[in-house]
This record gives C-alpha cells, sequence and structure tokens, in this order.
C-alpha cells in the first residue's frame, strides 16, 4: 500500500471520526422538544411548592435532610440518589429533563458560589448532569406549559411573570404581576387574581401562555385555584373557605366538604387537604367528596402526591412522612438514606 493512499485512508477515517464525533454531541446536547400538551408536574404538587415530582418510574424530589437538595429515587422509594447540591423547590420534568428552581441563599454550598449562582431556574438531565442556569435572579412559582418554562420574578424592584424557551431563550416578561403558576391546562395558566395585585378582586382568571393575555374566568372570592382533568378546584372564601368543584364542559359547580380548607392536591381519583373548622386535621376523601376519612389530627404544612405514596410534614417539623395515596392511611415516617 503506497503512502498517498495510506494517508487518505487515515484523513478518510480522522473526518469520519469528527462527523460521528458531531453527531453524537448533537445528539446529546440538542434540547427534545416537547408536544404543546406537556405539563411538568400536577397542579397539586406544584401549589404545594413542588418538593415532589414524579415522572417515568421515578420521582425527583427536595430532600429536606440535606439542605434541599435534588434527589431521585425509584417509585416505591428505593434506589435514591442525590443528583445536584441545590436547594430546589418547584420540580418539573419531562423527557430527559428536570427543570426547578434553586434558592441557595441559605444553604452552604461551594458549588453554587463558586458559580456566582443563588438564584434562578434550572435544567439538568434526570442524572442532575448537563446543568444549566436559564434565568439567574429570585425566581419562583415555576411551571412547564409545552416548550415554555414560566416563572415568577422581579425586574426593576417588580414582581412579574416571566416566560422562557426551555432552551433559554426568548425569555420574556408576561404579567406585570406574579400569579400561582400552578394549574397548567391546554396552553392555559388557571390563577386565583393574588391580593398583590392591589385589588378585591380575587375570581379565577386564565392566561394564554403563548401570549400573557388573561381573561376572567369564573367569578368569586376565590384561593389556590387549579384545573385538574377539565374540572375546576378552589378555596371558597365566601362560604368558609369550602373546597369547591366546577365541571368545564357543563359548568356544574359542586362543594365538595363544608370543612374550611387551607390546603389540598387533587390526584387522580382522591383529594387531600387540611381543614381547620374544629381539630384542624389532615383527610383524604374521592374526587366527589365522598368517603372522607382522617389521616391525622394536627396541622401540615405540604402535601406531595405520587403514584404510590403522598409525602407531608408536620407544622413546624422537617420530617417527612408518606401514606399510601390510594390505600391504607397508616402515617410512616420516611427517612432518606441515599444509596
Amino acid at each position: 500500500m503506497n503512502k498517498k493512499y495510506t494517508k487518505f485512508i487515515i484523513g478518510g477515517s480522522v473526518i469520519l471520526a469528527i462527523i460521528i464525533l458531531i453527531i453524537v454531541y448533537h445528539n446529546v446536547t440538542k434540547i427534545d422538544k416537547n408536544s404543546s400538551s406537556t405539563t411538568g408536574n400536577t397542579p397539586g404538587n406544584l401549589l404545594n411548592g413542588g418538593s415532589f415530582c414524579e415522572s417515568g418510574g421515578k420521582i425527583y424530589f427536595s430532600n429536606p435532610y440535606d439542605n434541599n437538595k435534588l434527589y431521585s429515587m425509584d417509585s416505591d422509594c428505593s434506589n435514591i440518589k442525590c443528583l445536584t447540591d441545590d436547594d430546589v423547590s418547584y420540580i418539573n420534568c419531562a423527557g430527559r429533563y428536570i427543570y426547578y428552581v434553586k434558592n441557595n441563599a441559605k444553604a452552604s454550598n461551594t458549588n453554587s458560589l463558586l458559580r456566582g449562582e443563588l438564584y434562578g431556574v434550572v435544567r439538568c438531565a434526570l442524572n442532575g448532569g448537563r446543568y444549566t442556569t436559564l434565568h439567574t435572579g429570585y425566581s419562583t412559582d415555576l411551571a412547564l406549559s409545552g416548550n415554555t418554562l414560566i416563572f415568577n420574578g422581579v425586574l426593576n424592584s417588580k414582581n412579574v411573570t416571566y416566560a422562557i424557551n426551555v432552551n433559554g431563550k426568548n425569555e420574556e416578561v408576561l404579567l406585570e404581576d406574579d400569579i400561582a403558576n400552578s394549574s397548567v391546562y391546554k396552553g392555559h395558566i388557571y390563577y386565583s387574581k393574588p391580593s398583590s395585585s392591589g385589588t378585591a378582586d380575587h375570581s379565577v382568571y386564565s392566561m394564554r401562555v403563548s401570549d400573557g393575555s388573561s381573561i376572567s374566568y369564573l367569578n368569586g372570592n376565590t384561593y389556590m385555584a387549579s384545573v385538574v382533568n377539565n374540572v375546576l378546584y378552589y378555596i371558597d372564601l365566601d362560604n368558609n373557605y369550602a373546597l369547591t368543584s366546577v365541571n368545564l364542559s357543563n359548568n356544574t359547580k359542586k362543594v365538595l366538604t363544608t370543612d374550611k380548607v387551607v390546603l389540598y392536591n387533587v390526584y387522580n381519583d382522591v383529594i387531600y387537604y387540611q381543614e381547620e373548622t374544629y381539630d384542624h386535621s389532615f383527610n383524604r376523601m374521592n374526587k366527589d367528596g365522598s368517603n372522607q376519612i382522617k389521616i391525622y389530627d394536627g396541622d401540615i404544612t405540604s402535601i406531595s402526591c405520587t403514584s404510590k405514596y403522598t409525602f407531608f410534614k408536620m407544622f413546624g417539623s422537617d420530617t417527612l412522612y408518606r401514606v399510601e395515596t390510594n390505600g391504607d392511611t397508616a402515617i410512616q415516617k420516611f427517612f432518606v438514606t441515599a444509596d
């Protein structure tokens, strides 16, 4: 084989190797597009701070025993791993990525200090790798709608609602106010108008994610509105905080419980809620209001539902507890031990 031909073979092999590396790098680093109907977490979990998010047989969660760092585990609570060092909340997951809000201001976090980032919106791979900060600055109430992330932040000392593409591009202010972004449904966010807006109007509004336009959807004095499977849920402040539902197909309204509800989470066919009518208790009922069962006498501070377990904390404690979401309501302490 002559030298000229050998050089040709070597040169061609190098070029081929470079092409393969470019293709592999592109496939690894490209951000897959989501369908327009994609959401990143359930409305109920996001209403409760987004500490837990289940996707693809995995639960991604904020570990209160380890400075609220991002952890993962299988849906049966096995195979526990630490993914990132950030203090995380409002966890969303879609495709190959996790999205969350970080707030490391109170955490002893060398990595965050080295990056010069205490706050922001983060995208990372399911194993915690390919870490990218999409927005820097104080953020909260993150939700995913299709390929758009919606979150609250601050611009010129004013609270606003931002939108940004999942690839980190096209950041814009959607609304000159901060709202609860937890309830994403068919490209809209349904929310109870907040008191911070300087008005006594606490009706349910619908904001179109594509352009930020909002319309009044349901008149009333409401709190913590959310839409799940074409049913609107809200706490009726004018009716002793009764949890109320409205079927969006036929506008049928129903009071689900006359208890004073201050926190709730709708998950598939059940609703978990905290009531403060008489003895303050944590309860579960069917989504039509039937079969109300008391789980715990006392106050709880968060409700996070997954397919197998529902997690919560008792007031004044960072200890995690769990009950079977659709089964036995016996309370179990849940301690996190990474494998």
